[in-house]
């Protein structure tokens, strides 16, 4: 069976022949959130699954390689070939603990889900930056020990050495701001030590950016490098500078550009042409340009003055409750989990806005996205939450207002007309002066 991975090994990615790749699941215990595929181009794929917890998806492909996938909030790594099988079953519950796996390549995926994988995590960016430098080192080691104590191919083990040099080294462009962070030192600069292990990490190869890992680095690091080289300039400004001096490699620098623009765009918008201007440079992939399209279409429904799409959510007695119903006032719409820090800090400011504007047209509402509901019930019960308590009964509002992280805030007025699709914080002073400034 793992004789394929050599035949395919030696198919040219650029190969025109497409096979079609199929995965299956079987989950016990189903929860409310989607199964999604996450293929190395960055294509996220639902996988729909029924109400007996069974799901499948096939998908073309032109190579082997690494696949993930994702449930309740948890990612796991696979490797498939553009020809082959993979059966996954697991509790709803429990996706991070416990997976029975089977089909093709099953030592290699037992391998990728049963292995204690190590690096330097957020915390260790505390350590002194030869201390730091020396761990991200060792885990890198130890990794490797793992892989090599492995028996599984060595066309597989010499990509597999390529993901766990940037998986351990994954913190590593993060570490200046973290430590600056955590040990409140702001007078560190990073040594020239530090500069010449990101540079020796950050190769620009093309042929790498089919691991996801890699991408993350690069992404990462040219960000730091691209500050590093040129600190007067800023934003896109500042990495396109960096991309055309440094970056030879087009397949990256287009990579690059396109991962730096759409992160803005999805979270700020279409504020600034400086960025659709670098990406109309630089990105020529038509895949990628029509992503992007598709994604400026969709934050342009989020416009001020466009109709709000509606949410499906419940209040604590299972009542659905609609924007319909709120129709009449403004609506302050937070969008939060228990399970979220953040969320749970702004939570005594939302109180307070509660109270300040308890008398004015505004209706304040909270919408949770946990998945486990009784976990929203018991809090919102115990700690005495006002406004209107709701819970998502999917997540088609999040997905369509581009929501990637919580807390979300948003608000509507009295039609129900978006006034802000990324509203600030009750903790914000802003807050108060826009509501002010509506009930004149």
């Amino acid at each position: 069976m793992l004789k394929r991975l050599f035949l395919w090994g030696i198919i040219s990615i650029s190969s025109t022949i497409l096979y079609a790749t199929d995965i299956t699941l079987h989950i016990t215990n189903p929860q409310k959130s989607t199964p999604t595929l996450y293929l190395p181009e960055g294509d996220a794929l639902p996988i729909q699954v029924n109400n007996q917890g069974k799901g499948s998806i096939k998908f073309n492909s032109t190579q082997a390689g690494y696949i993930k996938i994702g449930y309740n909030y948890v990612t796991r790594l696979f490797w498939i070939d553009p020809n082959s099988t993979l059966t996954l079953s697991f509790n709803g519950g429990d996706f991070y603990k416990k997976l029975d796996i089977k089909g093709d390549y099953l030592s290699i995926n037992q391998y990728l889900n049963q292995t204690d994988f190590q690096f330097a995590q957020i915390n260790d960016t505390e350590l002194k930056e030869a201390d730091f430098l020396h761990k991200s080192d060792s885990l890198l080691q130890v990794n490797l020990q793992l892989l090599e104590k492995s028996n599984l191919p060595s066309s597989f083990k010499d990509i597999e050495k390529k993901r766990l040099l940037y998986f351990a080294y994954q913190t590593l462009p993060a570490y200046p701001e973290f430590h600056k962070r955590i040990t409140k030192d702001q007078t560190y600069q990073p040594s020239q030590s530090y500069w010449n292990k990101l540079k020796e990490l950050a190769v620009f190869n093309g042929a790498l950016l089919n691991l996801e890992d890699y991408q993350a680095f690069i992404g990462e690091a040219t960000r730091e490098l691209a500050k590093h080289y040129f600190p007067k300039q800023k934003g896109i400004d500042r990495l396109t500078a960096y991309v055309s001096k440094y970056v030879q490699d087009t397949q990256v620098a287009e990579y690059l550009i396109y991962r730096s623009v759409y992160t803005h765009v999805e979270n700020k918008g279409l504020d600034d042409p400086r960025y659709t201007n670098a990406f109309h440079k630089y990105v020529k992939s038509p895949k990628r340009i029509n992503k992007f399209n598709k994604l400026c279409a969709q934050f342009n429904s989020l416009g001020k003055g466009s109709l709000s799409v509606d949410f499906n959510a419940t209040d604590l007695s299972g009542k659905k409750i609609s924007l319909r119903d709120l129709k009449g006032k403004y609506v302050y719409i937070d969008i939060w989990a228990t399970w979220c820090v953040p969320c749970r800090k702004e939570l005594p400011h939302l109180k307070a806005l509660e109270e300040k504007y308890k008398e004015a047209p505004i209706h304040f509402v909270s919408i949770s996205c946990d998945t486990n509901r009784k976990a929203w019930e018991k809090m919102v019960t115990t700690k005495k939450m006002k406004g209107i308590q709701l819970h998502f009964l999917d997540d088609s509002f999040m997905t369509k207002y581009m929501i990637k992280g919580v807390p979300r805030f948003i608000l509507l007025d009295k039609e129900g007309k978006i006034i802000s699709a990324d509203m600030t914080r009750p903790s914000d002073p802003a807050t108060t002066s826009l509501f002010d400034q509506l009930l004149k």
